[in-house]
């Protein structure tokens, strides 16, 4: 299985969360309305992090599309910020023990650099 962070076409800074090689068979709960909403962010979670503060959660959207769990920010990724999405795989359905376990991915979008917005031609 794979989590990683991948760009939404024709969308500028705009990135998902994606994991992927779940079994088909696994994924099916996930995807009826048994499912409870509650259930999401501890099996997929994501954080932001910042220096000298504890590990924020972000708002977003999970759902399940073709083979693949996904996780969409309510809101654009800051540059300077480092996020950490976090998959459990003890909490998918009919896990057991021998096959529990973390997959984290992280991401840092770099700070642009900065450019002179005015210059001086002449005095």
């Amino acid at each position: 299985m794979f989590v990683r962070w991948v760009p939404v076409p024709h969308e500028t800074n705009r990135l998902v969360v994606e994991v992927s090689g779940v079994p088909r068979d696994t994924l099916a709960p996930l995807q009826s309305t048994n499912w409870p909403a509650t259930n999401w962010p501890a099996l997929l979670a994501v954080f932001v992090e910042q220096p000298d503060l504890a590990p924020l959660p972000m708002l977003g959207a999970h759902t399940v599309e073709d083979t693949r769990l996904r996780f969409t920010p309510a809101f654009p990724l800051e540059p300077g910020l480092r996020y950490r999405a976090v998959f459990d795989l003890g909490r998918l359905p009919g896990a057991s023990a021998t096959n529990a376990g973390q997959i984290t991915a992280v991401l840092q979008i770099p700070v642009p650099p900065e450019r002179a917005t005015t210059f001086v031609t002449q005095i």
